[in-house]
């Protein structure tokens, strides 16, 4: 059990509140106002609980020169106490903060002194004294989850019931299903070391995400947002606790690693102290700056969590819709499981523009194939869904709902990524056999970096949009990354995918050009730069559309060549310093790259003449042989492209697969 021990005093630089809810910015300007007026450090009403161990205790007396029977006495003059280390606080987080504000973090404050056995947690054998003012304000979604997580986990039923009577009915239900999830419950509740995530949970819509079947990316997510800020805050304590909510605010969604204004946001923030305003020393701030500034990540937090799974549920209901055939699933099942379920290695592909294909040197694995197939599903979800992009002041609205066309090419796709189901075979008995996409508006000019921060995460506004629907494929998204102004809105999708999707790649190597491939002949059936790009536009299929010339330059052209020129990807425009940069960079292949500061190292995949064999996989994938929707067996389909005489491969070393290679 815990017993008071007396009264005495430290700075206030001395205290942290691991225990306690955030800043709350009201109630500290009103106490503040009051400190001002008249305050008294060590009057009774003003006093900090806090709670040491007894070999705390010890140490900080003896380095203090203080007697155990002077903190006992409890009447002025109190002592004043040195501790080695930060001093634990039960509450009284904000006449902390109108303290610190109002008089700086020297300030010596009256503290009362509680000792706890070396065994014992705070929060049960103080538990009367931590909650006494627990009522004064509501309490946030994140506080009352992490109470009721807490005393569940230590057996204490009736006091997690308390704090779960605080909730509405309905929170109370999600509740419940969170706290059954396991591994999701478990992540959420480590991310509540951070004070600064207070207020970020959102229980009202948390059986929603889980509703929708993808634990597996849940809880990839929940890692990312741990991961990314113990980076930030170095992995330690004092900078934990001092990430407060207007920190997380003012970081969340920012992209230093390659947004120049990020970088410069981030630099004001640290000098004026916006940014972790209780460390105080310069060493350290300088520290937490320079680790900010490389971090490669669009910054994660609870809050762009709930908004990038709105994003994440368009595409998992297209798989469990056009796939799987099971729009509603049994608890327990997940959409990753199903998907592995009905895949097979298949034809180990990389399609690099719409219907555009070049064999991969690497062995087939599920984990590629389902990252690849849901690329797909997002680049066309306004076709292949009733959802539609966000609508900008200004712009035309593009519609959304089921296009025959869109869904039969997705479907085929999917067949020769290796996936199998009943469900792809009915569907595609239904379908018309064109592959040809239905024609929709060009676009002249738009936007290619995201300047508006709030619009970095969740499903993509229209202008996004149409950078998404022309260039979301896996060779553009594995490209370095050029420095900007502003984060690429290829960049924050490749970011989406690499904090959902475990083993998602960090390098074009591993889906190079397979050697084994003729590179002298190959062949490509991309449009010629005469005709009207597909893109997102407002029309469904069998509606007549309007098109208008793009110009010659236009970025979405980058991928449009004659038929007779070699395959490259589109040049990234740079800088003269980046320019010299990646000259630099090719004489050092190993470097990390600004986009993998973050990510999770990566299994060994084969590359280059480590492949045990440079042909591809003899594996046949045909469906049915009388199907319009035949797809021909790889083997063939590469030995017949090769055998081919073409031109204009002579650059590239890449065999381009036609729709019609792949079809039959």
């Amino acid at each position: 059990m815990g017993s008071e021990i007396g009264i005495a005093e430290v700075q206030l630089r001395n205290l942290v509140f691991p225990h306690s809810r955030d800043k709350i910015p009201a109630a500290v300007e009103n106490l503040a106002a009051v400190f001002k007026e008249n305050c008294k450090p060590v009057a009774v009403q003003n006093l900090i609980p806090v709670y040491v161990r007894p070999g705390e205790l010890e140490e900080i007396l003896k380095r203090s020169n203080a007697k155990s029977e002077d903190v006992q006495r409890c009447r002025p003059p109190y002592p004043r106490l040195d501790p080695p280390s930060h001093i634990n606080a039960l509450h009284g987080r904000q006449r902390f903060e109108a303290a610190l504000q109002s008089f700086g973090p020297q300030t010596w404050w009256g503290i009362k002194i509680f000792c706890i056995s070396d065994r014992s947690d705070p929060e049960i054998v103080l538990y009367d004294e931590m909650n006494q003012f627990s009522s004064q304000k509501p309490d946030s979604d994140m506080e009352i989850f992490r109470r009721v997580c807490f005393h569940q986990r230590a057996g204490q039923w009736n006091r997690a019931h308390e704090w779960r009577l605080r909730l509405s009915e309905s929170k109370r239900h999600s509740l419940g299903g969170l706290l059954e999830s396991g591994a999701v419950c478990d992540r959420m509740y480590e991310l509540t070391q951070y004070p600064g995530f207070c207020h970020g949970l959102k229980l009202g819509i948390m059986h929603k995400h889980l509703a929708e079947h993808c634990v597996e990316e849940i809880c990839y997510y929940l890692d990312h947002i741990k991961n990314t800020w113990a980076r930030i805050t170095l992995d330690k304590l004092e900078v934990q606790q001092a990430t407060d909510l207007k920190t997380v605010e003012a970081l969340e969604r920012l992209a230093p690693s390659c947004a120049s204004v990020d970088q410069e946001g981030i630099k004001s923030l640290m000098r004026s102290g916006v940014l972790f305003p209780r460390i105080s020393n310069p060493s350290l701030r300088r520290e937490i700056e320079q680790q900010l500034l490389n971090i490669g990540v669009v910054i994660p937090s609870i809050e762009t969590f709930h908004e990038n799974m709105s994003y994440l549920h368009i595409g998992m209901r297209i798989l469990r819709e056009h796939l799987l055939g099971r729009p509603m699933m049994v608890k327990g099942e997940t959409v990753a499981q199903d998907m592995r379920s009905i895949w097979s290695p298949g034809a180990n592909l990389t399609e690099y523009a719409e219907d555009q294909f070049y064999p991969a040197i690497s062995c087939p694995d599920f984990s590629m194939s389902y990252q690849i197939i849901f690329i797909s599903a997002l680049r066309n979800f306004p076709r292949l869904s009733t959802d539609r992009p966000k609508m900008e002041r200004g712009q035309e609205t593009i519609g959304a709902g089921i296009d025959e066309q869109y869904l039969a090419r997705f479907l085929r796709h999917a067949q020769a990524l290796g996936f199998t189901s009943s469900t792809i075979e009915n569907k595609l008995r239904q379908l018309p056999p064109t592959t040809t996409p239905p024609s929709l508006i060009p676009v002249s000019t738009y936007k290619t970096q995201e300047p508006n921060i709030k619009r970095r995460t969740g499903r993509p506004y229209a202008g996004s949009y149409n950078v998404i629907s022309r260039h979301l494929f896996l060779p553009e998204m594995l490209r370095n990354t050029e420095i900007g102004a502003y984060p690429s809105i290829i960049f924050i999708q490749t970011d989406f995918m690499r904090s959902f999707f475990h083993e998602f790649p960090d390098h074009p190597a591993v889906i190079a050009q397979n050697p084994g491939a003729d590179t002298a002949q190959s062949r490509t059936s991309i449009p010629t730069g005469n005709e009207p790009l597909p893109v997102a536009g407002s029309s469904l299929a069998n509606t007549p559309v309007q098109t208008v010339d793009v110009p010659q330059s236009s970025p979405a052209l980058a991928m449009s060549q004659s038929p007779n020129t070699s395959f490259q990807l589109p040049a990234p425009v740079l800088s003269a310093a980046v320019s010299a940069r990646g000259r630099r960079q090719l004489q050092h292949q190993d470097s990390e790259s600004v986009r993998s500061i973050l990510s999770p190292p990566q299994p060994a995949r084969h590359q280059g003449g480590d492949h045990p064999s440079v042909s591809p996989p003899s594996i046949n994938i045909n469906l049915e042989p009388s199907a319009p929707y035949q797809i021909t067996q790889f083997r063939d389909t590469i030995s017949s492209i090769q055998s081919q005489d073409t031109q204009g491969s002579d650059s590239t070393g890449r065999t381009i697969l036609a729709p019609s290679d792949l079809y039959g």
